[in-house]
């Protein structure tokens, strides 16, 4: 049932797990020495019975001086089997008694570290972080923010980044991203590596206490006061020295824009607006961008576009890249922290051109909206309706449609266009 040594924890082919969380360890605490266990009948993607893991961790944690266990498991619990086996209002229940094991693991001087889960719940931890005596621990983004696949609750001990850059399996390469909970979890491990560097005689208790008395308050939409890592102010602690001040936030602000409620900006006018260096008048590829402050009640992503939705601040990390349609090659990505100050909606024109089964153009809504540009070599342009449906007015080829009696209005955006040159000058709206 157990077998020693050298090879006996050899990744399985086609599974990066194991070795992404060493890697992160390595990267953030690169003295760390790693002991590897596989239980038997794991396989990619699911791990085997732990129990007999646990006892070898149990047995052997004074003779290898072992001072953490990362764990990820990805179980979520059954209220209908909780129920079922007696645990009825139970949020965490230990049908197997595991938590006696890392009881006697911290009695041991192991700190039993594992990932909450990546289901986005609110209030809700994953099995076996949700266990008295395991430290579980919660995803955050590059900026802080909490991922949204991540699991919280009242209960949840710390957060940390994931999707840093670590070592993988060679059929990989050299390194990838790894993410997820799973992720996190090992920054904590490594927290409690330099911790016990620096105080070799710090008890769970102790390490963990001061992880969260130093973390970084943060707080979600239903727990307050979660405790985001600082592993700065938590090695100053331990080490007897001043704590360095804080910085508000963890990130700079690259540009700040105003954007009407009802309208939106596209990838090539958050390009444009967010100061990117890649030509932002050609094919541009694009991730989904990521809220860092604000809420869906100030601004939302729609179809990629940033669109503001009530007078407000938002914030948000625009990712581009150019992309070539032709090679199908895509650029370096470039990231920048945009501000969208959302205000109050403005009619700049209104109009009683538009008749019931008549289209307006773009010629006529050049006049009509009082754009300032030269439009005599053409225009491109683009539409969306702000308020009105279909039943009132719709848009087709160009134009805009009068369906029946009422009241629409649109944001029309139009900007220059040299048919010989292909350029484009800049976008106006109105």
């Amino acid at each position: 049932t157990v077998a020693e040594g050298p090879g006996m924890a050899a990744y399985l082919p086609g599974g990066s797990h194991g070795t992404g969380v060493a890697g992160v360890v390595h990267q953030l605490a690169p003295d760390a020495e790693f002991i590897f266990i596989t239980t038997i009948g794991s396989a990619v993607g699911a791990v085997g019975a732990p129990g007999t893991a646990y006892q070898w961790v149990i047995d052997n944690a004074e003779e290898y001086g072992i001072d953490a266990l990362v764990m990820s498991y990805g179980s979520m619990q059954s209220e209908r089997k909780a129920r079922n086996r007696g645990f009825e209002g139970q949020a965490c229940f230990d049908s197997g008694d595991q938590d006696e094991d890392f009881a006697t693991m911290q009695a041991l001087g192991v700190v039993p570290v594992v990932a909450s889960g990546n289901d986005g719940r609110l209030g809700w931890i994953n099995y076996a972080s949700c266990l008295d005596h395991t430290v579980s621990v919660g995803w955050v983004n590059e900026y802080g923010i909490i991922h949204e696949s991540s699991n919280v609750a009242d209960s949840l001990t710390l957060l940390a980044p994931s999707e840093l850059t670590a070592a993988t399996i060679p059929e990989n390469g050299l390194y990838e991203t790894f993410g997820g909970t799973s992720g996190a979890a090992p920054v904590v491990g490594a927290l409690i590596a330099i911790g016990r560097q620096i105080n070799p005689e710090a008890t769970v208790d102790e390490l963990i206490a001061t992880a969260r008395a130093t973390g970084r308050s943060t707080d979600d939409y239903e727990v307050k006061d979660l405790r985001l890592v600082d592993f700065l102010a938590f090695s100053q602690t331990l080490a007897g020295l001043p704590v360095s001040p804080k910085k508000e936030t963890a990130f700079e602000i690259d540009a700040v824009t105003s954007l009407m409620a009802g309208t939106s900006l596209t990838s090539s006018e958050l390009c444009a607006v967010g100061g990117f260096t890649i030509d932002c008048t050609s094919g541009l590829s694009k991730q989904s961008p990521v809220r860092i402050s604000g809420s869906a009640s100030t601004c939302k992503v729609e179809a990629g576009k940033i669109v503001g939705v009530s007078p407000g601040t938002c914030i948000y990390s625009i990712k581009l890249a150019s992309y070539d349609y032709e090679t199908k090659e895509t650029g370096p990505w470039e990231t920048k922290v945009i501000q969208f100050d959302i205000v109050p909606l403005t009619v700049d024109a209104v109009t009683t051109k538009a008749k019931v089964g008549v289209g307006i153009g773009m010629s006529d809504l050049y006049s009509i909206g009082g754009f300032t540009f030269d439009n005599s070599g053409g225009t491109t342009s683009g539409f969306s309706r702000i308020s009105g449906s279909d039943s009132v007015c719709t848009s087709a080829l160009g134009e805009i449609v009068g369906v029946s009696p009422g009241t629409c209005i649109y944001s029309i955006k139009l900007a220059p266009y040299d048919i010989e040159t292909e350029e484009r000058g800049p976008w106006e709206t109105k």
